[in-house]
C-alpha cells in the first residue's frame, strides 16, 4: 500500500494509513494547492465490483458541493492502484475533542447534529449514503463550523463474509442483521454521534462485543442520560425500527430547528458553533500546515494564510476510517483556470532550493479588493418561490415549496373542519422550518376524525410562511363522506336452552329492536308437543349491547327428548339482521318397576287388607290376579335344589297369613 506518483502533485508527507488505505499530504504543483490523496489498499484496488462502485460513487460526489461534506473532486486510476483526491482543510476531528474535553455543551451538540443532517440531506439526494457515521468522521473547522468526511469508501464497502461494515457503537439495529443500508441507517449513527455529544459516552456499551447488537436491538432508548429538551430528539433518531424515525434527514433537520428554539432561543446555532470553536482552538497547534512559511497578502502590519479553493476557513478533515491522529482532506482542483482565480495572493520569492506548502502559482490573475475579515457576510434573503397544496384528501395535506436557498424558512400549516364549507371550526395548527435544500414536499397530518356513516364534513387547509418575501398564502376546501350506514348486527354468544347471551352492533347510537323468539318441541315416545315464548327488548343511545334473557320450559320428568331453539333478529331503520341457535336435552329412562318385597324387612308388601300382597315376579311365577297362597299350576325345571328352595319359599309365603290371623 504505498503511495506512487501522481503526476501534477507534489507529496509532502504520510499523514496515515488504516485498512481502507493510505493518506498522504501533497501539494497541486501548478497552483500550491494542498490536497489530501488517500490511496486505496491494494485488497479494495483489485476488487474489480469495488472499483466500479467506487467509481461511480466518486462521480456523483464531486457532483455534490456541500459546503458540510469534505469535497471530492477526483478519482486516479493507473496499473499501480487507485487513489481519491479530496479537500484539505484545517481543523480537528470531533473524536479528539470527544477524547480531550469528554461531551460539549447541549447548542454544540445540537450544531454538530444539524450540520451532520444538512450533509446527509443532499447526499441523501443524490442517492449515497454514508453508512458510517461516528465521531471520527465529523471534523470541527476554527470557527466551529463541522463538515462530514469518508463519503464513498464507507457507501460502497462491505465487511465481506461473515463481517458488517460500520463501527459497531453507531451501527442501527438492521445493520447487525445484515440488512441493507439507507437513509434512516445515517440518521440512526448521526443521534448516536449527538447522544455521545452530550453525555460523553455512547448510547450503549456492553462488556462483550457479542452483547452490543442486543442492546442496539432490543433494549430501551437511554433517554434519561441527556437533558429533557432534547429527549425527543433522541428518542426519534434511536428508534428500533426504521419505520419510526424521520422519514428523511431534511424533516429530522425541522424537528431539531423547533426543538432548538424552544430550548434555547434565537441564538443557540451561533452560541454552540462558538463553543465548538473554542473545544478545537487548544487541538489545532498540531496541524500539518502548522510549519510550512504562511503566504502573504498585502494587508498592512498582517500576514494571513492563503485561503483554499472554496469559500470559508480551511479546516482539517480526518481522512476517512483511517486511524490518523491528526487527519486531512484535499482539493483537487479539477479546472485550472478555477484554481488560479481563487489564489488572490499576492506572489512570492522563494529561495532555490526551499519549497513551501503553497508557492507561487505559475499565473497570477488581477488581484481583486480583499474585504475585511472583520465584517461577516450581509445574510442572503431567503425567497419562496412556490408553495403549492399538491394533494389533500381531507386528512393529509401535500405541502411544496421551493426556495431560493437552504436557509431557513418556517412554514405554518393551519386545518379547519365543519358542517358547511362557509361554518368551520379552527383544528390542527403545525409549524415547522424547512432548512438544508431549496425543494422541500411534505406530507402533514391534520389530526382529523373519522366522520360517521352517512355524515358529510367540509375540510380546509391553509398553509403559509413567515418570510417577508414569500409568496402569499394558499388555501383549500375538500369534502369528506363517511362510509355508508349498515344494517345493525347481532350474534348469540351462548344459548343453554334456558339462559341466552348475545351481542347486538350499531354503527349509529339509534334505536333497534332486539326480538328473541324461543321454540320447545317435546317428543315422549310417539307423541309431540310444542311451545312458543317471545321477548322483544328496545335499545338505543349505544352502538354496542350485550343482553342476557332467561326463558322457563315445562319438561316430563322421564322419558323425553327436549329440543329448545332461539331465533334472535334486530332492527333498525337501516335493516335487519338475525342469528339462532338450538339446544337439545334428553330424559332419563323412567323408573323400573316397585321390588316384590318390603324395604328393609324381605317380606313380601301387604295388600290393602293387611294381607301379603304380590306384584309380578319372574322368578316365583306369580300372575296379576292369583290369590295369596296359591301355587302356580306349574313349576320352573330345574334340578331337586331348585324344587326344594322354591318349596321354602313357598312355605315361608303360606305361613304369613296365619299369622296375621293369629295377631288379630
Amino acid at each position: 500500500m504505498n503511495a506512487w506518483p501522481i503526476p501534477g502533485y507534489r507529496e509532502e508527507r504520510v499523514l496515515g494509513s488504516g485498512r481502507s488505505g493510505q493518506v498522504v499530504l501533497a501539494t497541486y504543483t501548478e497552483t500550491g494547492v494542498p490536497v489530501a490523496i488517500k490511496y486505496l489498499s491494494d485488497e479494495l484496488s483489485s476488487d474489480s465490483r469495488f472499483r466500479l462502485a467506487f467509481r461511480d460513487q466518486v462521480r456523483r460526489m464531486i457532483e455534490l458541493g456541500d459546503p458540510h461534506i469534505v469535497h471530492c473532486y477526483g478519482l486516479v486510476e493507473s496499473p499501480l492502484g487507485a487513489a481519491v483526491v479530496m479537500e484539505f482543510v484545517d481543523g480537528v476531528s470531533l473524536r479528539e475533542i470527544l477524547d480531550e474535553y469528554g461531551s460539549t455543551s447541549p447548542e454544540a451538540a445540537l450544531a454538530i447534529l444539524k450540520s451532520s443532517l444538512l450533509g446527509l440531506s443532499t447526499a441523501h439526494g443524490a442517492g449515497i449514503v454514508h453508512r458510517d457515521g461516528k465521531p471520527g468522521n465529523v471534523l470541527v473547522q476554527a470557527d466551529g463550523f463541522s463538515k462530514l468526511t469518508d463519503f464513498g469508501i464507507a457507501t460502497v464497502m462491505d465487511g465481506g463474509p461473515g463481517m458488517l461494515a460500520g463501527t459497531p457503537p453507531y451501527m442501527a439495529p438492521e445493520q447487525w442483521n445484515g440488512a441493507p443500508a439507507g437513509p434512516a441507517t445515517d440518521i440512526y449513527a448521526a443521534t448516536c454521534v449527538f447522544f455521545e455529544c452530550l453525555t460523553g459516552r455512547e448510547p450503549y456499551r456492553a462488556d462483550h462485543p457479542a452483547a452490543l447488537p442486543h442492546l442496539h436491538q432490543s433494549a430501551a432508548i437511554p433517554v434519561e442520560a441527556v437533558p429533557g429538551s432534547v429527549r425527543n430528539l433522541v428518542s426519534r433518531g434511536l428508534a428500533k425500527n426504521p419505520a419510526d424515525r424521520p422519514v428523511t434527514a431534511g424533516a429530522f433537520i425541522g424537528e431539531l430547528e423547533t426543538t432548538a428554539l424552544g430550548a434555547y432561543g434565537p441564538e443557540w446555532e451561533r452560541r454552540g458553533r462558538r463553543h465548538l470553536a473554542e473545544l478545537a482552538a487548544p487541538l489545532a497547534p498540531g496541524l500539518p500546515l502548522a510549519t510550512p512559511a504562511p503566504r502573504t497578502i498585502t494587508t498592512p502590519a498582517r500576514t494571513r494564510r492563503k485561503r483554499s479553493l472554496r469559500h470559508g476557513p480551511r479546516v482539517l478533515i480526518g481522512a476517512g476510517a483511517l486511524a490518523v491522529a491528526v487527519t486531512a482532506v484535499a482539493v483537487l482542483a479539477v479546472d485550472r483556470h478555477d484554481a488560479t482565480i481563487s489564489d488572490a495572493s499576492a506572489p512570492q520569492t522563494t529561495s532555490p532550493g526551499t519549497h513551501h506548502a503553497s508557492p507561487t502559482p505559475t499565473r497570477t490573475p488581477t488581484p481583486s479588493p480583499t474585504p475585511s475579515r472583520t465584517r461577516a457576510p450581509a445574510p442572503v434573503a431567503v425567497k419562496v418561490s412556490d408553495l403549492t397544496i399538491a394533494g389533500f384528501d381531507g386528512r393529509t395535506a401535500t405541502i411544496r415549496a421551493r426556495t431560493s436557498t437552504p436557509k431557513s424558512v418556517t412554514l405554518t400549516v393551519r386545518f379547519a373542519e365543519g358542517a358547511s364549507a362557509s361554518t368551520l371550526t379552527a383544528g390542527r395548527t403545525t409549524t415547522f422550518v424547512l432548512t438544508g435544500s431549496t425543494a422541500y414536499n411534505r406530507a402533514i397530518d391534520g389530526g382529523f376524525a373519522t366522520p360517521s356513516c352517512g355524515e358529510t364534513v367540509y375540510r380546509q387547509v391553509t398553509v403559509s410562511t413567515t418570510t417577508k418575501t414569500s409568496v402569499g398564502a394558499r388555501s383549500e376546501v375538500v369534502a369528506v363522506k363517511g362510509d355508508p350506514c349498515t344494517p345493525p348486527t347481532v350474534s348469540i354468544s351462548s344459548w343453554n336452552g334456558s339462559t341466552l347471551s348475545v351481542r347486538v352492533r350499531n354503527v349509529t347510537p339509534d334505536p333497534v329492536t332486539l326480538t328473541a323468539t324461543f321454540r320447545q318441541t317435546i317428543t315422549v315416545g310417539p307423541k309431540t308437543v310444542e311451545r312458543t315464548s317471545k321477548r322483544r327488548v328496545e335499545l338505543s343511545g349505544h352502538s354496542v349491547y350485550d343482553q342476557k334473557l332467561r326463558v322457563r320450559f315445562k319438561t316430563p320428568q322421564c322419558g323425553y327428548a327436549d329440543v329448545r331453539k332461539v331465533t334472535v333478529k334486530v332492527g333498525s331503520a337501516l335493516g335487519t339482521a338475525e342469528d339462532s341457535a338450538r339446544a337439545v336435552h334428553k330424559g332419563a329412562s323412567c323408573a323400573e318397576p316397585a321390588p316384590t318385597t318390603e324395604p328393609h324387612t324381605g317380606r313380601p308388601p301387604r295388600g290393602p287388607s293387611g294381607e301379603p300382597g304380590h306384584m309380578p315376579n319372574a322368578e316365583s311365577g306369580h300372575k296379576p290376579g292369583t290369590k295369596s297362597g296359591t301355587r302356580p299350576s306349574a313349576r320352573p325345571r330345574g334340578d331337586a335344589k331348585a324344587k326344594q328352595d322354591t318349596t321354602s319359599k313357598q312355605g315361608a309365603a303360606s305361613s304369613v297369613p296365619s299369622q296375621a290371623r293369629n295377631r288379630g
